[in-house]
């Protein structure tokens, strides 16, 4: 089970995953790239922090969404990679080419 928390402010959109992105979940990230498309949103901050399991099916829906923001001059962002496990298999994903890890939300807000 996935449940995706989102958020914009100050033209950043937050993405806070919480639960599971595996093989059964990641369609449920299509909302992401609807808003993204859609918004005209260049930002991205993705919250890992309550997220416990990761596979290569959610693996790839990361990178895809990140590539898609960066293709079009913008930024995504990752914290909260506070799970071993979850932490591993980002660090070792694609995903990592098009994103770059930051301290926590309030970091990028300069807070």
């Amino acid at each position: 089970m996935l449940d995706i928390n989102t958020e914009f402010r100050k033209g950043i959109l937050f993405v806070r995953l919480i639960g599971q992105l595996n093989n059964y979940s990641v369609k449920d990230l299509v909302y992401v790239d609807d808003l993204i498309k859609t918004g005209g949103i260049n930002k991205v901050t993705f919250n890992l922090k309550d997220l416990y399991e990761i596979d290569n099916p959610g693996l790839k829906a990361l990178e895809r969404i990140s590539k898609m923001v960066t293709n079009e001059g913008g930024r995504c962002m990752i914290c909260g990679l506070d799970d071993p496990f979850v932490k591993r298999n980002v660090n070792q994903s694609r995903a990592m080419k098009y994103m770059y890890e930051i301290s926590g939300e309030l970091s990028i807000l300069g807070g």
